[in-house]
Parts: C-alpha cells; sequence; structure tokens
C-alpha cells in the first residue's frame, strides 16, 4: 500500500499526570512473559512454549508485559488515533482497540526489530472483534523519560 504518510506523531501530547498514572496502573498489574507473534500461535496450536521456543524468543525480545485494556486508557489515547488517521489522509475503517500492551524493560532488555502488523488477516474465529481484520493502526507511548534510560529509539524502516 501506497501512503503519502506512514506515520504521525505526537509530542508531548498526554499529560504528565495521565502518564504516571498510567504507568502506576501498568506497574501493578501482574507481568508475563512478552511474546511475538510467532510465540503467541505456537501456543495457541501446541499449548505452550518449549525451552527451544523460548531461547529462540529471548533473541528477539526480552521483556515483560501487561496487558491493559480500561476504559479511561482508551478514553485519553483514542482521540489521537483517530485525528492522525484523518489528518495523515489515510481514513481507514477503525471500530476496535486490542488490549494496550504496557512493556516493562529490565537492564540489558530489549525488543528488536519488528512489524506491527500482518500481511494477513487474524485467524481466530473465537475473537469476532479481530477474527478477519488487519491491524492498520499502530500506536507507541513512551511513557519513561529519556534520561532514564539507554537506548530504546522508536525506529521505522520503509524499504520495500
Amino acid at each position: 500500500m501506497i501512503l503519502s504518510d506512514y506515520y504521525y506523531y505526537f509530542q508531548n501530547a498526554l499529560t504528565p499526570r495521565f502518564c504516571d498514572e498510567l504507568i502506576k496502573h501498568g506497574l501493578s498489574q501482574q507481568e508475563q512473559l512478552a511474546l511475538t507473534g510467532d510465540q503467541t500461535l505456537k501456543i495457541a496450536m501446541e499449548g505452550g512454549l518449549k525451552q527451544k521456543d523460548i531461547k529462540d524468543l529471548k533473541k528477539k525480545r526480552d521483556s515483560n508485559i501487561t496487558w491493559l485494556s480500561d476504559n479511561w486508557i482508551y478514553k485519553e489515547i483514542h482521540p489521537y488515533i483517530m485525528e492522525a488517521n484523518k489528518l495523515a489522509g489515510w481514513n481507514f475503517q477503525w471500530n476496535y482497540s486490542e488490549a494496550c500492551q504496557f512493556t516493562k524493560y529490565k537492564l540489558n532488555q530489549f525488543y528488536d526489530w519488528h512489524c506491527d502488523s500482518w500481511d494477513k488477516p487474524y485467524d481466530n474465529p473465537l475473537n469476532e472483534n479481530t477474527h478477519g481484520k488487519i491491524r492498520k493502526l499502530s500506536v507507541t507511548v513512551i511513557l519513561s523519560d529519556p534520561k532514564d534510560y539507554k537506548g530504546g529509539e522508536l525506529e521505522f524502516d520503509f524499504r520495500n
């Protein structure tokens, strides 16, 4: 798909108070090992991950996450998604948001290059919200002060 703008961003859009509340809430939730799409699929199909799968995962991604789907979070972030979708000229049909992934990075943890979308629709008849859909919009909210960590730059690769 050829777009005139492949990304849109807002700087300092969310209030410090909202960010602090989001961090506090995210840190209070039960965390789990962060997976990639491949590992999520393996769990669904095979019922779990083997040691080799975890070792392979840790080469690409080493972090922990919690899933957040609280309305107060969506209420704050959705207007920016709608505005970016309009101002960038994408005008994608959008009627559902997946749960927010709150990622926790400890010393030397990372998430290597990855793509937030797939070339095929989700194939999960048990989830009517995502089945048959393709993720077209993805949001990254950087909550940490850049002075508190090294690395973590958000980069885009526009090669075809």
